[in-house]
């Protein structure tokens, strides 16, 4: 399975529930002019736990099957006898191994793995490849 880190929204939704929770509590024991203040800060707040909360429910867990004759990802299967293309990509920070066979492409991203199952991936993948290249 691939599962996407989700630390930092996690981390993300907590820092800003608990702020809009303390400026809340602030603009209860404040005077009037500054409680407008603090109430539009706590709804910024707000809809920032909004959105993490939102991004971290749709982020969904993948499942990687590599079998003896092709990867499977999201439902796109790749054979190995017709893999074309096997490459590690760099796009800004992120690190991709794509695979592409003549009419289709599957990207395994490495920010959604920890790097010693992201590496692990790469070498099976590799020798599988290698050996369907020998053959």
């Amino acid at each position: 399975m691939l599962r996407p880190k989700t630390i930092g929204l996690r981390s993300t939704a907590a820092l800003f529930g608990a702020a809009t929770i303390a400026l809340i509590y602030r603009a209860t024991h404040s005077p009037a002019s500054e409680r407008v203040f603090d109430l539009v800060l706590a709804a910024i707040a707000l809809a920032v736990v909004g959105l993490a909360l939102t991004t971290l429910v749709r982020k969904q867990a993948r499942e990687l099957l590599i079998t003896g004759k092709a990867i499977v990802l999201a439902n796109v299967a790749i054979r190995f006898d017709e893999m074309r293309i096997l490459e590690e990509e760099t796009v800004g920070t992120q690190v991709y191994l794509t695979i592409r066979s003549v009419s289709q492409r599957l990207a395994i991203a490495k920010a959604d793995l920890d790097p010693a199952q992201y590496a692990e991936i790469v070498a099976l993948v590799k020798q599988r490849f290698n050996a369907r290249a020998e053959a």
